[in-house]
């Protein structure tokens, strides 16, 4: 309960934020055409899924849900539209936080280290991340103030692709490769941009496969043949998928592939979500000069605090 509230205090300015753009007018663009009951809003979401420019035919229709969910309880119950999106984005800033922190309990007993508790970690994770987000509404496409759906839990199932993929390379069983074959065939039909996800995770996994060989002198067929299947299915998906929306996927530009200024947009966007990257922009934004609050030293001060209790344990 602590964790929640004090998360939940860290990440105000978020949850504040308004509601602007796709996500203001995507519950009501649904609603205008596929009317609202669920069953009609799941049909609306496959056929996007299918018939549009993307095979998210697992993100479409639980954004679809979300969707007529939100205008149900504000319609029958009067809450806010505003109030929703909050604790939405509330609980999907949590979700990534355990995520990261789940996979860092798997890449450090895959790298032989010292265990972490999962609780240790999720704080750890909690605290550097909600205490560095920044809103950048203003001048770029938001995942911060908005998108919580597009933009966070994407990267949550991205992690649980890693992490499941260490699992694997520590346990080395079938049922391991068949949740990590899950992982990434859920994480890649939610959202295309976790191909790259699956490629670390494959990454992982030769590494584990070459590590094996310089340590034992031999290869191991079982975990090479498990380690295989999971990039092999998401990518067969993907490729079908592409079958299926191949005349489409030009025209919407999250699926359109471009290698001429691939480098520099790439370190663009490694820079950019770096903790005051911004600050330029927002100096810009805010008429010149640094927006300081309370809360900044608020955060600052939690922060030291935690870290002097964690050097503080035994």
């Amino acid at each position: 309960m602590c964790y929640l509230v004090v998360s939940a205090i860290v990440l105000a300015p978020v949850l504040a934020s308004p509601v602007l753009a796709d996500d203001l007018f995507n519950p009501f663009g649904q609603f205008d055409v596929a009317g609202g009951g669920l069953p009609a809003a799941l049909d609306y979401a496959w056929a996007g899924a299918t018939e549009g420019s993307s095979f998210r035919i697992v993100g479409n229709p639980i954004g679809a849900a979300y969707n007529w969910l939100w205008l149900s309880v504000a319609a029958r119950l009067g809450v806010s539209l505003t109030t929703f999106f909050a604790v939405t984005k509330f609980v999907v800033f949590v979700a990534v936080a355990a995520s990261i922190a789940w996979s860092w309990q798997q890449l450090a007993n895959l790298a032989r280290r010292r265990p972490i508790a999962f609780r240790d970690a999720m704080i750890w994770v909690s605290l550097t991340l909600f205490s560095t987000v920044q809103i950048h509404a203003i001048w770029s496409n938001d995942p911060v103030a908005n998108y919580p759906l597009a933009g966070y839990v994407p990267a949550a199932l991205g992690f649980l692709v890693i992490g499941a993929a260490a699992r694997l390379a520590v346990r080395r069983t079938w049922r391991a490769a068949g949740v990590a074959t899950v992982a990434a065939v859920a994480a890649v039909t939610y959202y295309e941009m976790n191909i790259g996800a699956v490629m670390g995770a494959t990454a992982l996994l030769l590494a584990s496969v070459v590590d094996d060989r310089q340590r034992q002198g031999r290869w191991h067929p079982g975990f090479i043949a498990s380690s295989a299947v999971v990039p092999l299915v998401p990518a067969c998906i993907v490729a079908y998928g592409r079958t299926v929306t191949g005349d489409q996927a030009a025209t919407y530009a999250g699926t359109t592939v471009r290698l001429d200024g691939a480098p520099a947009t790439f370190m663009r966007g490694v820079v950019s979500s770096l903790p005051g990257s911004s600050w330029r922009l927002s100096i810009d934004a805010l008429g010149g000069q640094i927006g300081l609050v309370f809360f900044v030293f608020g955060t600052t001060l939690l922060v030291a605090s935690a870290v002097r209790w964690w050097w503080a344990q035994p």
